[in-house]
């Protein structure tokens, strides 16, 4: 076992990390959050999935920051870990993604040549959609909002514990941070940004592309792709009606994906409602819970269709590069 996450477990498998997941929902979004993010040297590599078995396969690290950091390592070091958490935030930022779950078992590390990535992206979304009520308390902002602000909190708080030597067990408010810094971060301009991150004016707080330059000013981010716009299909009033009754954000980028996709792939029109109900799945997993399950999916077919070909259907839409790019692309 490699370890525990928010939604499942991972262990070993040769050369790879497996997570086993409790609900599918969540391993809909992960691997959504994930392959979206593919493009990202900071963010870990999602490499396949299964459906039936709850798994998903990733790339394998070395150890996570926990307990990277037990075991010797110098400031040199840590700032080499650091820049790439950072850098990782301020891709995610510029993509309108939060993140969610900052904290040092969520950082994995490679150890040769040494670099972190962001991992365990179970909570990743559009900022507004990100699961932020569920950080680890201690790493969650004493004042919850949904924007990519509330990592920059979590940052602080793993900064704090990277360079200052604490291990944080209990929710500290804002002066508390900043006290703590003062007191046990020895380098200038990390203590600095600690305590900046950690400001309750929240506006006051620098962007993690500042704190990025402020690190490295040499460092750039690549440009992200462009993809074309989800929003020139209209959407199927069935599905529409469908979804009456729950509460599904996204809906009319959803029902636009669900028709490109019906026609890039030349799905058969009696097959048309199977992928629809399927979207609507995807939706509820990806933005929130809305109360529209796989049951009810098959309920608004008239149970038409097996759990086993709606779950091919959800395979085949989340394995797609359309919604792969498209679901979760800034407005």
């Amino acid at each position: 076992m490699l370890g525990r996450g928010s939604y499942g477990s991972v262990r070993r498998e040769g050369n790879h990390a497996v997570k086993t997941f409790q609900y599918r929902s969540h391993l809909i979004q992960e691997w959504l959050a994930a392959r979206n993010l593919s493009d990202s040297p900071y963010t870990v590599k999602a490499v396949g999935f299964d459906l039936d078995r709850l798994t998903m396969t990733m790339e394998l690290y070395d150890v996570n920051m926990r307990k990277w950091m037990e075991t010797e390592h110098n400031e040199e070091q840590c700032l080499v870990v650091i820049g790439d958490v950072v850098a990782g935030l301020a891709d995610l930022h510029r993509r309108g993604l939060c993140h969610a779950d900052i904290k040092p078992g969520n950082i994995l590390i490679r150890r040769e040549p040494l670099g972190a990535v962001l991992g365990d992206l179970g909570f990743v979304s559009l900022a507004p959609y990100a699961k932020v009520n569920r950080t680890a308390l201690y790493y969650r902002d004493t004042s919850v909002h949904h924007d990519t602000g509330h990592d920059l909190f979590s940052l602080a708080i793993l900064m704090l514990e990277l360079f200052g030597g604490i291990n944080v067990k209990k929710r500290l408010p804002h002066h508390r941070v900043a006290d703590l810094a003062a007191t046990y971060v020895k380098h200038s301009l990390i203590r600095d940004l600690i305590i900046r991150l950690s400001r309750s004016e929240r506006h006051l707080r620098p962007s993690a592309a500042e704190v990025m330059r402020l690190l490295d000013p040499r460092l750039r981010l690549d440009p992200i792709p462009y993809y074309p716009s989800s929003s020139d299909i209209i959407g199927s009033n069935w599905m529409r009606q469908s979804a009456r009754g729950y509460h599904i954000h996204k809906l009319s980028r959803g029902c636009n994906l669900a028709q490109r996709y019906i026609q890039d792939n030349h799905i058969s029109a009696e097959s048309h409602d199977l992928y629809e109900v399927a979207m609507l799945v995807i939706l509820s997993s990806v933005f929130g819970r809305s109360g529209f399950s796989e049951k009810h999916a098959l309920a608004a077919t008239n149970n038409a269709y097996s759990m086993k070909e709606l779950v091919a259907a959800l395979a085949r839409l989340i394995d797609s590069e359309l919604l792969i790019r498209c679901l979760l692309s800034s407005d």
